[in-house]
């Protein structure tokens, strides 16, 4: 890996001041120093994989701003540059998550089979049932450019069982991070939601190629979009992973994978007024205020991906 993002260097940190931080009073010494070595243990990791230098964030010394930080913690994983701070958490999309709720997201209006194929079955209001439980559809999909994966999320919520691919190490550790808290924390709803992904590492054009034809129903695709001239126009959360992530150098490649996997449906989520991936025009569009989703329904599938 590069040792430097634009004019930033990567430098991998752990963090000590939990240790005498807001848990101080739950956790007892022992407990927080088993903590904090066993953050370090994983900084040391991939500082040696990375070929970058490890540092410890304390008060006295603080993140530069020539740097950009992966940052380890008891609280998991981090990415820390001009005085901001991304980190996965999937529990903040609960409220769109919800039933009655994901059915309203473009993307699952644009990821939308048929009745016989429906994306999630109905959930059942009887008492003592679970109403939450997201309801396993049968379908596939990939989610080809995972990010930090809250696309993927919602496609997990509608019933898709979720394969995930992100080329960016960085990026890659902080969604593997999120979905190892979801699975390890008490919120019962997210847990049955990510148990239902799976996160493949490195690029996605060559998971495309060799798959079995079919194998997945549907693929996503949110490549980068181009960096905008107005800063301000891109959302705080984003700023930090352009460090990382770059528009896609060969978006025809990208597009060409996709189709040579043959899912019944490709959905690609664009810029409201950008180009058409790879210049290839949708079989249809589904248009918001700021982005929209273009829909392939390659020419093999004649049933059960076409329509909305």
């Amino acid at each position: 890996m590069s040792g430097l993002y634009g004019h930033k260097k990567l430098t991998v940190a752990v963090r000590r001041d939990f240790l005498c931080g807001r848990r101080a009073e739950e956790e007892d010494s022992r407990e927080k120093e088993e903590a904090y070595f066993a953050a370090r243990k994983r900084a040391e990791f991939y500082a040696g994989i990375w070929g970058a230098p490890l540092v410890t964030l304390t008060a006295q010394r603080p993140a530069r701003p020539d740097e950009l930080i992966v940052e380890f913690s008891e609280e998991g994983v981090a990415l820390l540059a001009d005085g901001m701070r991304n980190q996965g958490d999937f529990e903040r999309f609960l409220g769109r998550l919800r039933p009655g709720c994901w059915e309203r997201e473009m993307l699952i209006k644009a990821a939308r089979f048929r009745k016989k194929e429906q994306t999630a079955e109905p959930l059942s209001e009887s008492p003592g049932k679970d109403k939450e439980r997201p309801r396993p559809n049968g379908l596939r999909a990939l989610d080809a450019t995972a990010g930090m994966g809250e696309d993927a999320l919602i496609l997990a919520a509608a019933g898709f069982t979720v394969e995930l691919a992100e080329q960016d190490p960085i990026i890659h550790l902080l969604l593997e991070d999120s979905i190892t808290r979801a699975r390890e924390g008490e919120e019962i709803y997210l847990r049955q939601l990510v148990s239902g992904m799976r996160l493949l590492e490195g690029n996605s054009i060559p998971w495309m190629r060799a798959a079995q034809p079919g194998y997945w129903d549907l693929i996503y695709l949110d490549p980068m979009f181009p960096e905008r001239k107005k800063s301000a126009l891109v959302k705080k959360k984003f700023q930090l992973l352009h460090y990382l992530e770059r528009p896609a150098a060969d978006e025809q490649e990208l597009l060409q994978a996709a189709l040579s996997a043959r899912p019944k449906k490709i959905v690609i989520k664009r810029p409201l007024k950008g180009p058409d991936l790879g210049g290839q025009r949708p079989s249809y569009r589904i248009r918001g205020k700021a982005i929209r989703y273009d829909v392939i329904v390659p020419s093999h599938c004649s049933g059960p991906g076409e329509g909305v």
